[in-house]
């Protein structure tokens, strides 16, 4: 088993601990992009504030 299978497999136990929807691993996205997708993440809250920053701007 490889390093990225044991960290989806600890993804999957915390997010069906959480209650959190689990996404389906994704294999063709950098996973800078991929953590934009996290609730709870850093990257992820940081896109979310350029989405809104970008939606003000060009309405």
């Amino acid at each position: 088993m490889t390093r990225a299978d044991q960290e989806y497999e600890a993804y999957v136990k915390l997010a069906s601990q959480m209650g959190w929807p689990i996404l389906p691993r994704d294999y063709g996205t950098p996973p800078k992009v991929f953590g934009m997708n996290y609730r709870g993440s850093s990257l992820k809250r940081k896109n979310d504030i350029r989405r809104k920053r970008m939606a003000k701007y060009y309405k």
